[in-house]
């Protein structure tokens, strides 16, 4: 810890910034596979509260297209998703969840995401702050 009043250099930012990622990233791992889903899979149920075509959902998870094919490929043989044909455009897809999945997509908000200890530790201000300072620095 620095004193407040010093600058922390960008490598002591740094460090802090992995450190806490480390924290919120292995709560996320332990609870999404005792639900029985990978993170990244938890990430796209989280996402899919409203039907997505398979490029909403990538552009939402900031992945490749084909590792969200993938991971959606692998929800529907868990009978969590399903894919259904655009009503709007026939060539794509549209990714809904079944039953099932909004369940565990609701699990998952209790569970995982609801009580996260590393943030907790911050008032519903600070979590907003932290929240905007984190907006900043991803949008650049």
């Amino acid at each position: 810890m620095i004193d407040e009043q010093r600058q922390p250099t960008t490598a002591e930012l740094v460090d802090v910034l992995q450190r806490a990622v480390a924290l919120v990233r292995n709560h996320f791992a332990v609870n999404t596979t005792r639900l029985g889903v990978t993170p990244v899979q938890a990430k796209a149920l989280g996402h899919l509260a409203e039907p997505l075509t398979l490029k909403e959902l990538s552009a939402r998870l900031g992945a490749d297209l084909s590792n969200t094919a993938t991971s959606v490929d692998r929800l529907e043989s868990q009978g969590l998703v399903q894919k259904q044909i655009h009503p709007a455009d026939r060539r794509a897809r549209l990714v809904t969840l079944t039953p099932a999945g909004e369940a565990l997509r609701v699990q998952l908000e209790e569970q995982v995401f609801g009580s996260v200890p590393a943030l907790a530790v911050l008032d519903a201000e600070q979590q907003r702050e932290l929240y905007a300072l984190l907006e900043l620095v991803v949008s650049h």
